[in-house]
């Protein structure tokens, strides 16, 4: 990240993505990967990402920028999800950084099937992305942020 920022080249592309397979902005009850995730976020923090893309967790999580204060632990479900505690917390990003995941069933209409799988669609626009994600049957999802009050029902319209 460190070589790519240096030489600025990401600034002549028209999208900016960041894909990983462990989330940055997401430090766990485990606290692995603590010193390189905060690193990782200053760094992607400079790059004025359009939107970061991740897995790992098995949930699909949607980390907002500003929607939870971060390093406040344990980050606690909202009511609409399905409740408990990550005993984790957040990074001080300023991206968003959606989840990619096997299973969906922990979203409120998401299939109860546990084998299903869940598809992270992203049309992106000059002046948007539009996110949705799509059951093993090819029906949108509502989503609800894991950690705040908020229900983006079926889209979430992310301003470029």
């Amino acid at each position: 990240i460190r070589a790519e920022l240096d030489s600025g080249e990401y600034k002549n592309y028209g999208y900016t993505l960041c894909v990983s397979h462990i989330p940055v902005v997401y430090v766990n009850y485990r606290r692995d990967h603590v010193d390189v995730k905060a690193r990782f976020t200053e760094l992607l923090n400079q790059m004025d990402l359009d939107m970061a893309v991740c897995g790992h967790q098995h949930e699909l999580l949607i980390f907002e920028p500003g929607a939870v204060e971060p390093f406040v632990s344990p980050l606690v479900y909202n009511e609409e999800y399905e409740g408990g505690t990550y005993n984790g917390y957040l990074t001080d990003f300023n991206f968003w950084n959606l989840m990619i995941t096997a299973g969906g069933f922990t979203q409120p209409e998401s299939d109860d099937d546990p084998a299903s799988r869940i598809g992270l669609k992203i049309e992106v626009t000059p002046s948007e992305q539009v996110c949705y994600w799509l059951n093993s049957r090819g029906e949108k999802v509502r989503v609800v942020n894991p950690f705040a009050d908020i229900d983006y029902g079926t889209e979430i319209r992310i301003p470029r």
